[in-house]
């Protein structure tokens, strides 16, 4: 009970936030996609959540191995504000050992289509459900898209370091269950190069943000461009999320 009331709190107070939330614009990318791992120290785990704006609920969710779950409740918070709960507080609960694959830690994965081009993850907006209790996710990131690149979206408190930023061309979209880097080495990937990795924190009611642009070699071919970035820890490189999602090319 005591930890739905604090799930609840946390909840009214993202509802507060989403005012800061950017607009979101009109459509040009058809379903871009996007896949998020997650780490996390609860064993066993029994779900989580995560709180996304967008101006229409998402859609085609990861059902893979490591979301055993399956589809989340999805529930309106507000316009533009959705709330997606896999498990829960009471679980089913699954072993942290499910989360590996070829021998390495992942963690959670989540993913989604969208039928706009601008996914906003509200401050800290993912929980964690362990026996125990609840705990916050960190360094969890949105974007936006409009063809010629992404424009990474920071709405936390601090700011978040790209790293092992990487891009690659697909002729065709990628299935939803099929869009993680690790199913994906079948792609020409190449590195991103960056002036700078960081996305700036939140500030003064406005998200941080970083563009990553499509190289001019893969622009005007068709097909989808997939990218690939750890989200970390500026000063000690500590991974928070990996982050796999693709957008079409005009």
């Amino acid at each position: 009970m005591r930890t739905m009331a604090k799930f609840a709190k946390i909840l009214m107070i993202a509802l507060a936030l989403a005012g800061l939330a950017p607009q979101a614009h009109a459509a040009v990318i058809q379903t871009p996609g996007v896949n998020i791992d997650v780490p996390f120290n609860d064993d066993p785990v029994c779900g989580f959540a995560i709180i996304v704006s967008a101006a229409q609920a998402p859609t085609n969710f990861y059902t893979g191995t490591r979301n055993p779950w399956g589809a989340p409740t999805v529930t309106q918070l507000g316009p533009g504000l959705w709330l997606l709960q896999f498990g829960g507080p009471s679980g089913p609960c699954f072993p942290r050992s499910l989360f590996f694959e070829n021998g390495v830690f992942k963690g959670l994965h989540f993913g989604f289509h969208t039928s706009v081009t601008l996914v906003q993850f509200q401050g800290s907006p993912c929980w964690v459900f362990g026996v125990n209790g609840s705990t916050p996710c960190s360094g969890i990131t949105g974007h936006s898209s409009n063809g010629g690149g992404i424009q990474v979206i920071n709405g936390g408190a601090q700011a978040v370091a790209l790293n092992n930023a990487a891009v690659a061309l697909s002729r065709t979209q990628i299935e939803i269950n099929d869009l993680t880097r690790d199913d994906l080495d079948h792609l020409s990937w190449e590195p991103l190069s960056l002036e700078s990795n960081v996305v700036p924190a939140a500030a003064d009611g406005r998200s941080g943000t970083l563009w990553l642009g499509v190289p001019e070699h893969l622009q005007g071919q068709g097909g989808w461009v997939v990218f690939s970035y750890d989200v970390a820890d500026p000063k000690t490189s500590e991974v928070h999320s990996t982050v796999t999602l693709e957008v079409q090319v005009p």
